[in-house]
């Protein structure tokens, strides 16, 4: 009998330098970004490992978000390895708000005057991410000014913490417009003396500045005051005019709303207070999830290396970013159900999460082996007889499963064979519908001789 063995590589690819997972800044509003790593890769214990293929390469250009690169080896066996990382572009807000700054606001008072209320239009700011807010300003249209230079610093921010500042100037300077007097003027027999307001009325019950939130997207809101009143010496005192009346429908950003209130002898004083409507995002992401990801490994097998295609998120102020994930793809799962979870955000901190299931199950795909096959088995007749009943041990049947019967055979031991050589198969069959054939082979001669086959 002569016994051939081959030597089989069932040995997969060892990879080395497989790439870690990467994380590229880009400048918001830029949509890809190239990136560049050290290539794996890979030897074989039979001496040769090739590449069979990659999903990108270095220098190539990756979109927002994160992308999953791959690389699998195999060896002249047909053997493979995978080697499997992450690159995630996140867009970053580096650029400051654009402001469109104030001019100096000049004004002119009455010689011996020690200052007066001054408004202005205000500064206002955008900036690429859609989203700006006024953190700091040294002085609000409506405030009092002393005689002389005043500098007014607004500082606008964005949701990065990048900002811009505009300084103007209210310069306050005093200008003589009092007509001189007479004095000692000798008067008639009837003296007349006339008098004249000069004093303008006061605006009382002015209300404080005004600032309201609105969730990111909305134009505006309505919003409603109690009427500032007019006060004069003279009784006569009346709002003459006024930019904005309650309620009133405010545009996002920052206005000025302005009374001017008149006396009957066309005194004016003008008082001012801001309505600041400001946008905030309350809405979590929207988030398009993974299902659940199956997949299939041999009975016996411990897991496997699972992939899948990677969850993404919107959200209405144009920024999202992966805050937390628990699983990566070309992680090592054990066989059962695990739970992966993705927890996307905002630049405002709401979030959103994202959490399916990788189930692993096993599969038997492995034919039963053929214990104990009768081997010799023969019989011997007289020269003249056609044949003989043959009787053997029945073989029997194993399986990784623990399971498997003998579910079909050519002959049954004691059956009758003619003279000559007869092949018995037998069929074993585990309960995953595997099937293997045992054949063996049944020699009956004629004479006193005999002889054993087995293949």
């Amino acid at each position: 009998m002569i016994v051939l063995l081959f030597a089989v590589d069932t040995v997969a690819p060892i990879i080395s330098l497989c790439p870690v997972e990467q994380t590229i800044q880009v400048e918001l509003g830029v949509t890809s970004a190239v990136a560049f790593w050290v290539e794996p890769t890979a030897t074989d214990v039979s001496g040769t490992a090739t590449l069979l293929s990659r999903s990108n390469g270095p220098g190539e250009s990756v979109p927002l978000g994160t992308t999953i690169v791959n690389y699998i080896f195999t060896d002249a066996s047909s053997n493979t390895a995978t080697c499997t990382f992450s690159i995630t572009v996140s867009p970053v807000d580096t650029t400051p708000p654009v402001v469109v700054c104030t001019e100096d606001v000049p004004f002119e008072v009455e010689l011996g005057t020690t200052g007066t209320i001054a408004v202005w239009t205000e500064p206002t700011a955008t900036d690429i991410s859609g989203v700006t807010s006024l953190t700091e300003r040294s002085h609000s249209p409506g405030s009092f000014f002393s005689v002389g230079k005043t500098t007014v610093t607004y500082v606008f921010s964005d949701n990065t913490g990048n900002s811009a500042t505009c300084i103007f100037c209210v310069c306050i300077t005093t200008v003589d417009r009092t007509a001189p007097m007479c004095e000692n003027v000798p008067m008639g027999p009837v003296g007349q003396v006339e008098v004249v307001d000069t004093t303008p009325p006061e605006c009382t019950n002015l209300p404080n500045d005004i600032r309201q939130i609105v969730e990111l997207g909305t134009a505006g809101t309505e919003v409603s005051w109690i009427e500032p009143t007019c006060f004069d010496l003279s009784g006569t005192g009346r709002i003459s005019m006024q930019s904005a009346t309650s309620p009133f429908f405010f545009s996002v950003g920052m206005m000025l709303v302005t009374y001017t209130c008149t006396d009957a002898s066309s005194n004016q004083n003008t008082c001012s207070f801001t309505v600041t409507i400001e946008t905030m995002d309350t809405t979590p992401p929207v988030v398009v999830c993974t299902e659940d990801v199956p997949f299939e490994v041999e009975l016996g097998t411990t897991g496997t290396i699972a992939v899948w295609t990677e969850p993404t998120a919107t959200d209405i102020s144009g920024v999202t970013s992966l805050t937390e994930r628990s699983h990566s793809p070309g992680s090592f799962f054990s066989v059962g159900k695990t739970t992966v979870t993705y927890v996307f955000s905002d630049n405002t901190g709401n979030s959103a999460t994202c959490i399916f299931c990788v189930c692993i199950t096993t599969v038997d795909t492995t034919p039963p082996t053929c214990a104990n096959v009768p081997q010799g088995v023969s019989g011997v007749v007289e020269l003249g007889v056609t044949g003989t009943l043959v009787d053997w041990v029945e073989l029997t049947c194993e399986d990784q499963s623990g399971t498997a019967f003998v579910t079909e055979r050519t002959h049954v031991p004691f059956s009758f064979f003619e003279v000559g050589m007869t092949t018995v198969t037998y069929t074993c069959t585990d309960t995953s519908g595997n099937s293997q054939l045992c054949p063996f082979v049944v020699t009956v001669i004629t004479g006193n001789g005999g002889f054993q086959t087995w293949y």
